[in-house]
């Protein structure tokens, strides 16, 4: 339809107009050929079922005398229409009986099985027409008469050729009166847009344009010149504001230069300010450089000084292991061995220090396996604290805030890890520690700074509990998943609790609830899991309720593009 879209008015009225006829004769004519079709089929089936009832008539004797020829002979002899091809008689067991053909071929090719088929049957070569005979209401066989449809369709073509015709004739009627008639629509309008080209080129908007005969038109050429006149009334307007432009242009040339004046002066005195303030910052960032540095000295003494606790302990506990009085029990058994050497048969089974000895040596001996794995277990716990201790020194090189390696680990193993440095500390307290882990997925996060966040919760746990009288000091981490993206460890203890307007002020730097506490652990603990994406709380119902310390993470690791912010 892009051509109708960019004809002119005139084509377009007449191809309306064309379309419109065209469409209605198109029904007119389709009802027309669709009755007369309907027509010629009922008469055409009409006239072959009279003609098989008095094909049946006549034959009717010869069936009940069984009579094949004369049947035949009065089947060629009845039918006389030469639409009829061929024409076939049954018995009443609807065996074939006689049969006429004007083709032999089309009659070996309709001895097919009528039972049940008695009515017509139409098909686009020819029309069937199955009729019972009765004798005395007692059927006595079946006709099947078969016609050929050429003089049908013929006449159905030659009705359809005529109503064309007329259509073809009609179409052409509307074109020569659409052509006549559209100029009273087309021609008032193209004399309006005649009008509009000349006001446009003379912009002379005086002119107007006069009424036309027809409600719409009138209205048009009303609103065209109503149009005229208002622009008439601006282009006088703008003629007069533009004789006292230059006058204005000057006034505001004058308040321009004005405000240039005080624009400059106002951008100098920005620029001291801008110099002042550039000052000012270089001494703030100094300032907040030295003040970062103490930060990070403080954070590495307070994350070190954890570890160190643990490693104190296993250091004093080995200590007492290599001091233990079994050593020298061992000692005066080898001297006691050694004096003896000469007889050792006998010492061993006649003195009675002697036959002790063996028993002393295997219970000696499995003592000594015992604190030896003990030592051995203390030392593994002060070499995983010293390799802390490193990680801590590096993780804290960046105002304690630098973003260790990013890896995928077992939420559990992270609490383990927390438990096995604390656990010199938990042992010298008497202090137990329960477990409660649910099945959760692995976390992308970095590992030690994880770590070092529960080992201060751990920690902060060990000294509000270990005031508690022995057999009531326990500490439960619980590990739970928060929802679909987050995971979180749980520090709950039995301590003294916390006041309610504390859960928030824990956090903030410098302040803290221990004499000898410096206010820096749970406030870098909130910095690190900030940076890891997550979050620290606290809960506590009172003073002598215990507190609940809970870290969430995500189980996807922190952004490593982006900086970490400021606090």
């Amino acid at each position: 339809m892009g051509w109708l879209q960019t004809t002119s008015l005139r084509n377009k009225l007449i191809f309306i107009t064309m379309v419109t006829s065209a469409v209605s004769l198109l029904l007119a004519s389709s009802v027309f050929v669709m009755r007369d079709f309907a027509r010629l089929r009922d008469e055409k089936t009409a006239q072959l079922e009279v003609l098989a009832r008095i094909v049946g008539n006549n034959v009717a004797s010869a069936l009940l005398f069984q009579d094949p020829e004369s049947a035949s002979e009065t089947l060629e002899s009845v039918i006389a229409d030469d639409s009829v091809m061929c024409a076939h008689l049954f018995d009443a067991e609807e065996h074939a009986f006689s049969e006429f053909s004007r083709r032999p071929s089309l009659a070996h090719g309709h001895r097919f099985d009528v039972v049940g088929r008695e009515g017509h049957h139409w098909t686009m070569q020819g029309l069937e027409v199955i009729e019972g005979i009765y004798q005395a209401n007692e059927r006595v066989g079946t006709v099947m008469l078969y016609s050929r449809l050429d003089e049908f369709w013929m006449s159905l073509v030659i009705n359809v050729t005529i109503v064309g015709l007329a259509m073809l004739g009609s179409l052409l009627v509307a074109l020569v009166l659409s052509r006549s008639f559209q100029t009273v629509i087309s021609a008032p309008i193209l004399r309006l847009v005649d009008m509009m080209r000349n006001v446009s080129a003379a912009r002379d908007y005086s002119v107007r344009a006069t009424t036309e005969n027809g409600v719409e038109l009138n209205r048009l050429v009303s609103g065209f010149n109503e149009m005229l006149h208002e622009i008439e009334a601006r282009d006088h307007e703008l003629k007069k504001h533009s004789e006292g432009l230059e006058e204005e242009v000057e006034q505001r040339t004058g308040e321009l230069t004005r405000i240039n004046h005080d624009l400059m002066s106002e951008i100098s005195e920005r620029e001291k300010v801008e110099e002042e303030r550039q000052v000012l910052t270089t001494q703030l960032m100094e300032a907040a450089r030295e003040a970062g540095q103490a930060e990070v000295a403080t954070g590495v003494l307070h994350n070190v000084g954890n570890v160190l606790n643990s490693i104190n302990v296993s250091a004093t506990l080995i200590h007492e292991k290599l001091n233990s009085p079994r050593v020298e029990g061992l000692q005066k058994a080898s001297e006691l061995l050694r004096d003896r050497e000469g007889d050792l048969t006998g010492f061993l089974d006649e003195d009675p220090r002697g036959k002790k000895l063996p028993k002393y040596l295997t219970q000696l001996g499995e003592q000594l396996g015992i604190e030896r794995k003990e030592a051995l277990t203390e030392l593994s716990a002060m070499l995983e604290g010293l390799e802390h201790i490193k990680t801590i020194v590096s993780m804290q090189q960046s105002h304690a805030k630098s973003v260790g390696l990013i890896e995928t680990i077992a939420v559990s193993k992270i609490a383990e890890s927390s438990i096995a440095i604390i656990q010199p500390s938990l042992d010298r307290h008497r202090m137990a520690i329960f477990r409660e882990y649910e099945e959760v997925r692995e976390v992308e996060t970095d590992k030690h700074q994880a770590i070092q966040i529960l080992v201060n919760l751990l920690s902060n746990a060990v000294n509000a509990t270990k005031g508690n009288r022995q057999g009531n000091r326990s500490i439960t981490i619980r590990i739970r998943q928060k929802d679909d993206e987050t995971a979180s460890w749980q520090v709950i203890d039995n301590g003294g609790g916390l006041e309610p307007d504390k859960l928030t002020r824990i956090f903030q730097y410098g302040y803290t609830t221990r004499v000898e506490g410096h206010g820096f652990g749970l406030h870098s603990g909130a910095l690190a899991a900030k940076q890891l994406g997550g979050s620290l709380n606290a809960e506590s119902d009172g003073p002598g309720t215990g507190a609940i310390f809970t870290l969430e993470l995500p189980f996807r690791g922190p952004d490593q593009g982006s900086s970490p912010e400021s606090d």
